[in-house]
């Protein structure tokens, strides 16, 4: 959940740092004035407008990578690395690199904040893969952030 941009109150802010809404607070809590992005100084509610416990900033809405064979055995091919931040939650977090459409194709750095992705194709093969990715972070409270989705390209080709 974000909190919304207009008036807000402190029962919203008790439930978006997964506290119950009746329960006591104030803006000189930590996870308050983490959610203010304010570690010190004064807060007030307009500094806790628009923000989210846990979020995924951050991201690239695309990433490419070209293998070409030369000579004998199969051509592989591996993207720039993706890569998201996370703002609050609490750790630990566990990552997943979720398939959002596309073609399937392994994938390292599975459970970190950073995607890469490798794919072979066999001798004599010229082929464009790509799949759309994102990241699932998930917190020690069990919140869940998604990042933005990101468009994974790999393009194989055989050259003699």
């Amino acid at each position: 959940m974000v909190l919304p941009t207009g008036t807000i109150s402190m029962r919203q802010v008790n439930v978006e740092i997964l506290r119950p809404a009746t329960q006591t607070i104030s803006f000189n809590d930590a996870t308050v004035r983490n959610l203010a992005i304010r570690p010190s100084g004064s807060i007030s509610m307009s500094h806790l407008r628009g923000k989210a416990y846990f979020t995924i900033t951050g991201g690239s809405s695309s990433v490419s990578g070209t293998g070409n064979r030369l000579g004998v055995g199969n051509v592989s091919a591996t993207t720039e690395t993706a890569t998201v931040s996370l703002v609050g939650g609490q750790s630990p977090y566990t990552y997943e690199w979720e398939l959002m459409s596309g073609t399937a194709a392994s994938h390292s750095n599975t459970g970190s904040t950073t995607f890469t992705r490798t794919t072979s194709v066999n001798v004599g093969q010229t082929v464009t893969l790509t799949g759309v990715y994102r990241c699932k972070a998930t917190d020690a409270t069990g919140a869940i952030a998604y990042g933005p989705n990101c468009t994974v390209t790999t393009f194989h080709n055989e050259t003699s």
